[in-house]
């Protein structure tokens, strides 16, 4: 499951960079969450499974983006593994299978709700939603986040974001009301919130580890999110 999670993630980072196809911070999210609920009824051997990554980011750019991910491009991008009509066929599939409630709530479409309730400074908007945005991508890619919903995801990655930017030093409020103030908007379990933050931090700090040497020396300032590489 780790390797499917980190094949279509990097199949979505491709299409950002290479591509004029711009995927939405969504699509990834959206593709992952099709791919857990396609599993969950359906058995599959781990040879179809690159197929059914490159059909569920299909499936979620349609409903993400204005100008949808192609089956040919798809094709191409599994090494023609998959034929375009192979993608066809198994992209009814999936729909059919996820009773074509294609449109699910992810943890991303909490965030602009989140960014209009919490008092920022002007400027800080599009910084805590590219930092909150890098901390459900990182869940995501993460399995042991399955048990969390999207709303939990979202204000964990949301208090990260305002954590690692300082927010409270610049006036914003302390971690522990943010925690309290954001449990119940998302109407969750302040508990459940809390641990998944937790969670969320030691994350970032095992990937920033991994990619840079330079972590291991670091003192106990917030992790700063902008070092993550995916």
């Amino acid at each position: 499951m780790q390797k499917l999670q980190d094949y279509v993630w990097k199949m979505t980072s491709h299409f950002k960079i290479v591509c004029l196809h711009d995927c939405s911070e969504g699509v990834f999210t959206l593709a992952m969450n099709y791919v857990d609920r396609f599993l969950s009824v359906v058995p599959m051997d781990s040879s179809k499974l690159q197929a059914l990554g490159a059909t569920c980011l299909l499936i979620a750019s349609k409903m993400r983006q204005t100008t949808p991910l192609s089956p040919k491009l798809m094709e191409f991008y599994t090494s023609h593994s998959s034929s375009a009509r192979a993608i066809r066929s198994f992209e009814f599939l999936v729909s059919a299978k996820l009773k074509w409630d294609l449109l699910a709530v992810t943890a991303p479409d909490f965030l602009p709700h989140l960014l209009c309730r919490v008092p920022l400074q002007e400027g800080l908007t599009d910084m805590v939603l590219r930092h909150a945005n890098t901390f459900i991508t990182l869940a995501t890619r993460e399995h042991k986040f399955c048990m969390y919903p999207g709303s939990i995801i979202a204000g964990a990655s949301f208090a990260a974001a305002l954590v690692g930017i300082n927010w409270s030093s610049k006036g914003g409020w302390p971690l522990s009301r943010l925690l309290d103030f954001l449990g119940t908007l998302l109407h969750v379990e302040r508990d459940y919130l809390s641990n998944c933050f937790l969670q969320l931090e030691d994350l970032l700090k095992e990937t920033l580890e991994e990619n840079s040497e330079e972590t291991r020396d670091a003192s106990t300032t917030p992790t700063d999110v902008n070092r993550v590489d995916f």
